[in-house]
């Protein structure tokens, strides 16, 4: 299958606090829990991609997520402490309606430039 140009599905689980490298962002995401293989091989192409422009890896160890929130400033500490409250509530929703998203189009966002990258076919 060609990741980089067929729709593929992911399902998210569990929440867990990322904060960016600066420091100026706190976001809150739910984990990527199928679905994995497309988004670590899309995410494979890419990294070859900049490879070849000489830039380093997206990130060394991927951590795959839907961001759901985000806060201006190192939150979390406060989003750590919600997380138990948090993993509950989504796990009680998905046992009622999977949390299933359907991946459509890439977007990749550098400095104030975006690219969109629609992904056409079926990958299931």
């Amino acid at each position: 299958m060609n990741y980089l140009r067929s729709r593929f599905q992911v399902s998210v689980g569990p929440a867990r606090v990322y904060v960016n490298d600066e420091g100026t962002r706190t976001f809150l995401g739910l984990t990527v829990t199928t679905g994995l293989e497309a988004v670590t091989k899309t995410s494979q192409r890419l990294d070859r991609c900049l490879d070849e422009y000489g830039l380093p890896p997206f990130y060394e160890e991927g951590s795959f997520h839907l961001s759901v929130a985000w806060a201006v400033g190192d939150r979390s500490a406060a989003l750590q402490r919600l997380l138990p409250e948090l993993d509950t509530a989504v796990a009680t929703y998905a046992s009622q309606s999977p949390l299933v998203c359907d991946v459509t189009r890439l977007e990749c966002r550098c400095g104030n430039r975006r690219f969109d990258v629609p992904l056409g076919g079926t990958g299931r």
